[in-house]
């Protein structure tokens, strides 16, 4: 294989390589920044309800009189989470987020980590919800059947490029 093609294909899915210089400016637009910020909460909110019924369906009947509990206590670990994200922002404007609260605590090497947490986080936020999606979709297309992994390719590459459109 061509050495180019690798290259190539980095490109398209990774993109262009900042300049060392460029780096501290390195920034997301607001319209690329809240989706891709706030996806992993919006992917929970889409498919964790249905996942929580599914897990108590298990036990018959008996399992889904715990629903309402089990949803209660979902709200009050939002509220925590947001009421600890307002006190972060408040004390951290600069807006680089769980990074610098932590390297700041904790030390750079606990910061780096948390950076490569929360990549790993955003990587399996996408793959959860776009398996969620097309589960949804050949549900109800069933022609379909077969076809998720390149309907979730599709979906990623597409993501991928309006993402990739919408730095340049």
């Amino acid at each position: 294989m061509d050495k180019g093609v690798p290259k190539l294909l980095k490109r398209i899915f990774i993109g262009a390589p900042l300049t060392s210089n460029s780096l501290g400016e390195a920034t997301l637009k607001k319209r690329v920044a809240l989706p891709v910020f706030v996806a992993d909460v919006l992917s929970s909110v889409a498919y964790a309800p249905n996942e929580v019924l599914l897990t108590l369906s298990i036990a018959g009947v008996a399992g889904l009189q715990y629903s309402l509990q089990i949803g209660i206590c979902i709200a009050v670990i939002m509220a925590v989470v947001i009421f600890c994200y307002r006190q972060n922002v408040h004390e951290y404007p600069s807006g680089s987020g769980d990074y610098e609260v932590v390297s700041k605590n904790l030390g750079c090497d606990c910061g780096i980590l948390i950076g490569d947490a929360l990549f790993v986080d955003h990587i399996m936020t996408v793959a959860v919800s776009i398996l969620s999606g097309t589960q949804y979709i050949v549900s109800m297309i069933s022609s379909l059947h077969g076809y998720e992994t390149t309907m979730a390719v599709g979906v990623i590459y597409t993501t991928n490029c309006s993402y990739q459109h919408a730095w340049n």
